[in-house]
């Protein structure tokens, strides 16, 4: 329905509209987050007063956690609502090329429509290109080529989220003490949320790369909004 039968807009709009329908539950996950990181040194002193009785570790922890009105999986609710949307968008970019084999699904207001589609966003990126197409998880020259030229986009939606992580654990950063961190081994100081914050974007980069631009469109934009969210809930 847009100027041009634009790909790339429809795609902003649709992630536009799916973060304003899912705004509350990712500002109520976002705030969850924030208060587990508040509450982190408290859950450090039950775990060293119940040392190896695991049981009575957990129930304390669930304690705490209702005291503070905290839910842990309440964070995993807007993402597991968006699969749909990302699974839809990977779906209708594959298929693309045989719209014409799937019109008797559509509904009847959409039937009628002409189903060519401006692919390319701001003259510079093909939607329906895969970046990584092509290339093998065996290590070799010419899949290196690929994944070197392909690179660009994957790196930027990979970049984002590792600004978002950042941006996520930036209060504990600042609340631990940086020459205590120095003293402790390496292998003590990569905790969860550090292998979180530097895995996930790996993660993202070469799952990106596998996926249409399309789909990294829509994951890029979704960030940036993410991230906005972020910002409002730090100052908060």
């Amino acid at each position: 329905l847009l100027p041009a039968h634009s790909l790339g807009w429809s795609i902003i709009i649709l992630t536009l509209l799916v973060k304003l329908l899912l705004f509350f539950p990712s500002q109520h996950a976002l705030e969850s987050q924030k208060k587990l990181q508040t509450i982190q040194p408290k859950i450090e002193e039950i775990k060293k007063k119940y040392k190896g009785d695991q049981q009575r570790i957990t129930e304390e922890t669930m304690v705490l956690w209702r005291k503070e009105k905290i839910n842990p999986l309440q964070s995993c609710l807007p993402t597991l609502l968006q699969l749909p949307v990302l699974l839809g968008l990977f779906f209708i970019i594959k298929d693309s090329g045989s719209i014409e084999l799937a019109k008797h699904l559509l509904y009847p207001p959409f039937m009628n429509l002409d189903w060519t589609f401006a692919t390319q966003f701001l003259a510079i990126l093909d939607l329906k290109a895969v970046p990584y197409a092509g290339a093998s998880f065996f290590p070799s020259l010419t899949n290196l080529k690929i994944v070197f030229y392909g690179a660009p986009v994957p790196l930027a939606i990979a970049s984002m989220q590792f600004f978002q992580m950042k941006m996520v654990f930036a209060a504990k950063d600042k609340k631990d003490d940086k020459k205590t961190k120095e003293k402790k081994p390496f292998a003590e100081r990569l905790d969860s949320q550090t292998m979180m914050m530097y895995m996930l974007p790996v993660m993202i980069f070469f799952i990106s790369g596998s996926l249409p631009n399309a789909v990294s469109l829509y994951w890029g934009a979704s960030t940036i909004f993410s991230i906005g969210q972020q910002v409002f809930v730090n100052k908060k």
